[in-house]
């Protein structure tokens, strides 16, 4: 961080008192394919997972918490999805898997 931010200061002579104020640094859970999944394996049972927001979990937080609401209540993953964004797809762990995609 201290070097880019002297990079930064050289490249930008205007900005040389910018201070960093807060850091952070954390692993970010990425998928080969870039697309988040939605998941119920068959055990243990009552598990559900969201994973592979690529960083972007927090933004779409409230709709991948309703959809993981509904699916626990109704039991039908993806009733919540109401546009084609939402695809389910079959895996090795589970009965259905929901994915987002890109359109």
């Amino acid at each position: 961080m201290r070097a880019c931010l002297a990079r930064l200061k050289r490249a930008l002579p205007s900005q040389r008192n910018i201070q960093i104020v807060e850091r952070w640094a954390g692993g970010i859970d990425v998928l080969p394919d870039g697309i988040p999944v939605l998941d119920a394996p068959t055990t243990p049972s009552g598990l559900m997972i969201a994973t592979g927001f690529c960083g972007h979990g927090f933004a779409l937080g409230p709709i991948v918490g309703k959809i993981l609401a509904d699916w626990l209540t109704t039991g039908q993953p993806g009733s919540t999805c109401m546009t084609s964004a939402c695809r389910a797809t079959p895996n090795a762990t589970s009965n259905h898997r929901i994915r987002f995609s890109e359109k």
